[in-house]
């Protein structure tokens, strides 16, 4: 039995150590829209990403996946910058009616933690991710 549970938790080990490798797990820290009247960023709390959600994104395919993020009817991701060589991780999704976002994470800070900023068209998020 002690062989089982050892042999499972290495192999839970093994999976949590690759899954940065593969993925990104992100959290919105702040939402702004732009303000219709002079231009400047003001926070947004109105449809669509909110202070506190997750989502995460497939370092491989692009594919955001959260419960309101992306906000809308993205069907096709595409990576522009895989964040090697110093660079952001880069990707742009669209989909239905001219639905465009874009999502940049700072994979060259140096650390765990990679700012990122997520912008749908109607709104622009910032936050943490790992």
């Amino acid at each position: 039995m002690k062989t089982l549970f050892a042999a499972l938790c290495s192999a839970f080990i093994a999976n949590a150590a690759r899954a940065g490798e593969f993925s990104y797990f992100c959290m919105v820290n702040s939402v702004y829209r732009q303000s219709e009247d002079n231009g400047s960023l003001q926070e947004y709390a109105g449809m669509g990403v909110k202070a506190g959600d997750k989502f995460a994104v497939d370092r491989r395919t692009g594919t955001v996946t959260g419960e309101r993020v992306p906000a809308f009817n993205a069907r096709r991701f595409d990576v522009l910058g895989d964040g090697k060589n110093g660079n952001s991780f880069k990707v742009v999704f669209s989909g239905q009616n001219g639905y465009l976002g874009y999502l940049a994470i700072a994979e060259y800070k140096a650390g765990k933690s990679k700012p990122f900023i997520l912008d749908d068209s109607i709104w622009v998020a910032t936050g943490i991710c790992e």
